[in-house]
């Protein structure tokens, strides 16, 4: 009876030991890999995209609205689209041309919607490289050396339902924010990015 809780001990130093050999740089090298080989990721130098986007504020706000959005960039420019055909809320845009952010309203009379309020006063999401993702030439994780950007591993997490491997990313500049990137743990293609505000 006294071998149990010993194996048991041995088992949790095991996976503690496995989890401590894990590092961020593992889990980004992992997901680089995933995207493509360094001389593919190299010779792209601009991507465009472009789908349907269903706009939900669940506190308040234009509550929900489906239109269509784009996404291009070049390098660490970028620029999103978001339009909406029909309420009292249009659609904007965040554009980024390697130093400065800018934020366009589709009518005279628009305010921004919360997520344009969000990106205004966080702009490093954009400067930074997070958004959009993998999906984006100027993706933060392509372009460690440029944005010295500082992660850690938080080990395996369950989010809503899915096992994902999770990185903390931390802005160069102060944030009252808390950034966490989520992979599959097994293609460890990036399947989702959490802010929380403090």
């Amino acid at each position: 009876m006294r071998c149990i809780p010993l194996i048991g001990m041995l088992f949790l130093s095991f996976l503690l030991a496995a989890a401590a050999d894990t590092k961020s740089e593992d889990i980004v090298a992992k997901h680089l890999d995933s995207i493509g080989t360094p001389q593919a990721r190299a010779a792209v130098k601009s991507r465009a995209l472009q789908g349907t986007l269903h706009f939900k504020e669940l506190v308040g706000g234009m509550g929900d609205a489906t239109g269509n959005w784009g996404y291009v960039s070049e390098q660490r420019k970028s620029n999103f689209v978001m339009k909406f055909g029909s309420g009292p809320w249009h659609g904007e845009r965040f554009a980024f041309d390697g130093d400065k952010t800018s934020f366009a309203a589709f009518t005279s009379s628009h305010r921004p919607s919360a997520l344009g309020d969000f990106i205004l006063t966080q702009d490093y999401i954009i400067k930074e490289g997070l958004m959009g993702g993998e999906f984006s030439t100027g993706w933060t994780l392509e372009n460690p050396d440029h944005n010295r950007i500082k992660l850690e591993y938080l080990g395996r997490k369950q989010i809503d339902g899915r096992d994902l491997e999770g990185l903390e990313y931390f802005p160069k500049g102060n944030s009252d924010m808390k950034v966490k990137f989520y992979f599959d743990p097994e293609t460890f293609h990036h399947v989702m990015t959490v802010y929380s505000l403090i």
